[in-house]
């Protein structure tokens, strides 16, 4: 095959795409479905597809030969590559994208970049990117009449190209059977194990997580990503630094499954893959738990302690960072031989990154400016695991990705993961808040993309529900749903319900969601004192509430809006190092819900939530309730949704006091039967008429809806 030939599509996958429609967007769309093609023959080796695509009188033009010729000339020097393609002794691909795309019905001129890289079974890869154009003609489907390979291409070229073209679209969409089921463990077990017979302890541990939760895919916390919990030879295996009398953390686990001959990741692959279950090795991309650089801090990796110079330097001035910054080359090669030894040494069947541990990879403010570096990083991580996946013997390892709560919030965090989509990298996206359930993810903002891709969109359902506020008010109406480790009645302790599990799941599988991911529920199946029996119980009661759209919708489901930005500023460096730490935001920048303030009189104030139930505008069973502090029963409020007035004869009013304490307010109940109608995405309007006491000013910050349906 010609290092610089292109390779154009399959005209049979085509045939669905063609269309008597003459606008442009239909036109490109049809176009993008022949590049798509296009990469799948090169892919399988598919050459009778591939010289389909050409008009049988089509034309090569080579610059760096300065010449020109048939194709059929061409398809004679190409052939072999083909068959050495399908015969799986090298594996090949072709990427483009476009600079400019002139045309009409049957006619395009199109120019851009392509990327054609090869990997052959000992690991030996050539890359290339070349300049091209394309003149082609429909005539029972497109077909290249002239290609013409121009001048090699820079790679500041190729990433410059991806912001100009709005057409990215490389992969072919993968078919799913059944989407994944997601549950992360955080290796707890490796906490509390015993020094003797550990793996025995670890993999009861495992039995008790499969049988408690419904999930797939199982993904084990492996590396932080210098920290593992493994016995790493690449990077630094917890607490080995200590001594072989250190047994805090993960430390005893590890250990004791040392002296069996074993460690983690191999238990846990084996065990897990004896029970059916896809096992990915979880890499933190920047876990700070830890505050400084310390060598007395376990979690604080040598490569940091020796490497201060890579930390990232913020532009708040914080002197706690310990992150480091991948805009170095000896980070991110450093950590891609840790992943490599998991791909290359355990039996794993891929790896997931999270890059919400801790969503600061450079410095916050140039997030978006640095997001080329780290596409170019998952792309290279891509190509290591499909080398490893060539020398095992198969076709893909899975890689799926944890990405933060919206597509902002991704910027901020250097993650592109439209491109990261399109350029068919990615198996999965978890798209995760910081540690709770939310239900006002905007999952539709990542389906755009994922579902034509073929690409799981998963959303992350925590254990907790609550936000980081531990001030008023007190929240006295959850007798279970309470964390024994918060020791006061606050909107941080508050755990999720069955009924608030399904009324989130509900809005996520609505919006285009394929699954759950189960987080900080592996953490409840030992010793700590959130690890009841009826805690365990209320788990399984809610996880498996969840496990589809149908099993969400067979119970009754409650909205539960709450003010997840409200007391994060409190937690600002040095008590801690969160990239973001704004009051209204979380801790991964995204704007969350409100707390309105009423402090002007006639001014209508508006809390948005998003509710599956009434999205078309049917009337629902059920209740609306929500607490304004600092009102009186003598302070009149004026009610709306989406605009339309609720008439004040059905609002009941009762004090604050019965199910939130500690502060004076009232408690507003509607019935949804008198509510107006919903739409999906809903406005709550509160309008302040009258008022006898200005101060302290009344605000509103939870929102209740009870659906019975």
């Amino acid at each position: 095959m010609l290092r610089h030939s292109f390779f154009f599509g399959l005209i049979s996958l085509l045939v669905g795409w063609q269309t008597t429609f003459a606008d442009e967007s239909r036109r490109l769309a049809e176009l993008d479905a022949y590049w798509l093609a296009a990469a799948r023959t090169v892919r399988e080796g598919d050459f009778v597809g591939y010289k389909a695509t050409y008009h049988e009188d089509a034309i090569l033009v080579s610059h760096a030969k300065k010449e020109s010729y048939p194709i059929s000339k061409a398809l004679a020097g190409w052939k072999q590559g083909f068959l050495d393609t399908k015969a799986k002794k090298i594996k090949a691909n072709v990427e483009f994208r476009f600079t400019q795309r002139f045309g009409d019905d049957t006619t395009a001129h199109e120019t851009g970049i392509f990327h054609y890289s090869t990997v052959d079974v000992d690991g030996t890869s050539t890359s290339d990117y070349i300049h091209f154009e394309g003149l082609l003609i429909k005539k029972n489907g497109w077909k290249l009449m002239m290609e013409y390979q121009k001048s090699p291409a820079s790679l500041e070229e190729w990433e410059a190209a991806s912001s100009r073209c709005d057409c990215m679209p490389l992969a072919e969409p993968r078919l799913r059977s059944k989407p994944r089921v997601v549950f992360n463990d955080d290796a707890q077990m490796l906490s509390e194990a015993p020094q003797e017979g550990t793996s025995d302890f670890v993999k009861a541990w495992l039995d008790k997580e499969a049988a408690a939760v419904p999930f797939s895919t199982y993904v084990f916390l492996a590396a932080t990503p210098d920290i593992c919990t493994f016995k790493t030879k690449a990077g630094e295996t917890y607490g080995d630094r200590f001594g072989s009398d250190y047994s805090k953390g993960w430390a005893a686990g590890i250990r004791g499954l040392h002296a069996e001959g074993t460690d983690a990741l191999h238990v846990v692959t084996e065990h897990m893959q004896n029970k059916g279950k896809e096992v990915l090795a979880a890499i933190r991309m920047n876990d700070t738990h830890h505050r400084r650089l310390d060598r007395d801090e376990p979690l604080c990796p040598l490569f940091a302690i020796e490497n201060p110079q890579f930390v990232i330097v913020q532009p708040d001035g914080r002197t706690n960072e310990t992150a480091l910054d991948y805009s170095h080359a000896m980070v991110r090669d450093h950590r891609m031989e840790i992943m490599r030894e998991i791909v290359e040494e355990y039996d794993v069947d891929g790896l997931e990154l999270n890059f919400v541990r801790w969503a600061k990879h450079f410095p916050r403010d140039k997030g978006r400016e640095n997001a080329a570096i780290m596409t170019n990083y998952v792309g290279q991580i891509r190509k290591m695991m499909s080398v490893a996946a060539t020398h095992r013997g198969c076709d893909r390892l899975t890689l799926g990705v944890r990405v933060p709560e919206s597509i902002a919030a991704c910027w901020l965090a250097s993650v592109d993961i439209e491109t990261w989509v399109r350029r068919g990298w990615i198996d999965y996206v978890v798209v995760s808040t910081w540690n709770n359930t939310d239900p006002q993810l905007p999952i539709d903002q990542f389906t755009r993309f994922t579902k034509p891709a073929g690409v799981d969109t998963i959303v992350v359902m925590g254990n907790m529900i609550g936000s980081l506020s531990i001030g008023l008010p007190s929240v006295l109406d959850r007798p279970i749903a309470m964390s024994a480790k918060h020791k006061t009645n606050n909107y941080l302790a508050m755990l999720i319900t069955e009924s608030e599990a399904r009324g989130a799941a509900a809005n996520y599988f609505v919006w285009g969601a394929d699954s759950i991911s189960y987080w900080n529920v592996g953490i409840h199946f030992g010793n700590e004192e959130t690890a009841t029996a009826e805690q365990q119980a209320r788990m399984t009661r809610w996880t498996l509430a969840v496990r589809s759209k149908e099993s969400v919708f067979a119970g009754p489901r409650t909205y539960r809006y709450l003010p997840m930005g409200k007391g994060i500023s409190r937690r600002k460096p040095p008590a801690r190092n969160y990239p973001w730490y704004d009051e209204g935001r979380s801790p991964l920048g995204h704007i969350n819900s409100p707390v309105l303030t009423l402090d002007e009189l006639k001014k209508r104030r508006v809390f948005k939530f998003r509710m599956a139930d009434g999205r078309n505008g049917e009337k629902l069973a059920g209740r609306m309730t929500f607490w304004v502090y600092h009102l009186t029963d003598k302070d009149e409020l004026s009610l709306d949704i989406n605009g339309r007035q609720v008439d004040p004869s059905v609002v009941k009013r009762f004090p604050a006091g019965t199910r939130r304490g500690g502060l004076r307010g009232q408690r507003f109940e509607i019935s949804l039967v008198d509510c107006p109608a919903f739409r999906g995405d809903n406005e709550l309007g509160l309008t302040l008429k009258t008022i006898e006491n200005k101060k302290p000013i009344p605000y509103m910050e939870e929102l209740e809806v009870v659906v019975n349906n």
